[in-house]
């Protein structure tokens, strides 16, 4: 690997990181409002009846596990990027990026159920989800050395 290489690789994997804390940091901020609402006398209670509310139960819970299911399937298309080097750290920073952002929707996705039935448990197993999919999307430099350095250079 050259030196401009991997210095490219240093700052694009700093940015990269720096993002990702962000974005759990983000999933902690979404438990504190959680945890916080119930106290402050504003949790919301079911905004539907109980059918809706477990229709968008299932509907959510069946989103997380697509959005799971999906960044699984970007994990091994991230491990096999073709081109040139850089093309290679842009691809590998593009699809984490993706990786990031779908374990963060999955919180979301609590967050809002939370807001439509009141349960905190519809948000906290949906924040666990989140958390796995957080540690199986997080950026680790040794695979991206290893993806960059790689002789694979298909076009």
């Amino acid at each position: 690997m050259t030196p401009e290489l991997e210095d490219q690789l240093g700052q694009t994997y700093r940015v990269t990181v720096i993002l990702a804390a962000v974005m759990i940091g983000s999933v902690f901020l979404y438990a504190g409002l959680v945890e916080l609402l119930p106290r402050l006398d504003t949790a919301p209670g079911p905004s539907a009846d109980s059918e809706t509310v477990e229709l968008v139960r299932q509907v959510f819970r069946g989103l997380a596990l697509v959005n799971f299911l999906a960044l699984a399937w970007l994990g091994g298309r991230i491990r096999r990027p073709v081109g040139e080097p850089v093309a290679r750290l842009a691809s590998l920073k593009s699809l984490t990026i993706v990786r990031l952002a779908l374990a963060e929707s999955i919180a979301i996705y609590g967050l809002v159920l939370f807001f439509v039935s009141g349960d905190s448990m519809d948000f906290y197993f949906l924040l666990l989800l989140s958390l796995l999919s957080f540690i199986l999307a997080f950026p680790r430099r040794d695979r991206w050395k290893e993806t960059l350095s790689d002789s694979r250079q298909v076009s």
